[in-house]
């Protein structure tokens, strides 16, 4: 007979803290196919990016500022009142980075570079940068597509336009012959006129004067062409480059 003062024992299953290798080798033999087609996914992927993806370039510089050295009757007297007064070689230094990031400087960076004006291609969607860096040219069942090949290029000779149209995209697309045609790009796109290489020609009623120096395309190839603000110029200048390239060539 049962004492009911004892509390019956309880009897577990020992646990298995074993890894079955041979298990888990079948499952990966099972799965081998799925397993090497999502590696070949992510390869094929990471090739395309590393192939694909514009190269970005980055330069840094070093300026040093020379203090111009004075003679002063006083001697070193005139360095210790400038280190009294918190002002000093740091102060000078401060004062010649503020000239060289003033927009004055700046400006004539613009001036110089042509940054004011924007070449834009237009490229085939996520392979057309490299379609172009590559210079691949252009396949003859494209013939007559808007995007631009490689070896395709415009170069501007002039472009000047009124306040109102800075900004503004031009499309520029190519003809027959060095002949091209040209559409305001705004809320209402407009027939501008048409042009030759080489040629100055003006647009709409004398506001755009504009003159391509170069125009190597397939007919129907089009070019956006920008002329910015200047302060929108100005600004480009310490940002990171952008897919479009600003200049005269594209």
């Amino acid at each position: 007979m049962t004492d009911p003062t004892q509390t019956p024992s309880r009897t577990a299953a020992p646990a298995d803290d074993e890894i079955d290798l041979g298990r888990l080798f079948g499952l990966l033999l099972d799965h081998k196919w799925l397993i090497l087609s999502i590696t070949f996914v992510f390869a094929l992927v990471g090739v395309a990016y590393a192939l694909l993806a514009t190269p970005i370039y980055q330069s840094d510089a070093l300026v040093q500022v020379e203090r111009r050295s004075s003679v002063s009757p006083l001697g070193d007297l005139a360095n210790v009142m400038g280190e009294v007064g918190g002002g000093g070689e740091s102060s000078s230094t401060a004062a010649e980075v503020q000239i060289l990031q003033s927009r004055m400087v700046l400006g004539q960076v613009v001036d110089r570079t042509g940054l004011e004006t924007v070449v834009v291609p237009h490229s085939l969607p996520l392979i057309g940068e490299a379609i172009r860096r590559r210079g691949i040219e252009r396949p003859g069942f494209m013939a007559g597509f808007p995007h631009v090949w490689g070896g395709e290029r415009l170069e501007l000779g002039r472009l000047e336009v009124t306040e109102s149209l800075r900004g503004v995209p031009l499309i520029v697309t190519a003809g027959e012959n060095g002949s091209y045609h040209v559409t305001l790009d705004s809320e209402k796109p407009r027939e501008l006129g048409e042009g030759r290489v080489g040629e100055l020609v003006s647009l709409a009623e004398g506001d755009i004067q504009l003159r391509i120096a170069e125009l190597e395309a397939a007919p129907g190839a089009e070019f956006r062409v920008i002329k910015r603000t200047r302060p929108a110029a100005i600004g480009s200048t310490g940002q990171p480059p952008q897919r479009e390239r600003s200049g005269r060539r594209a």
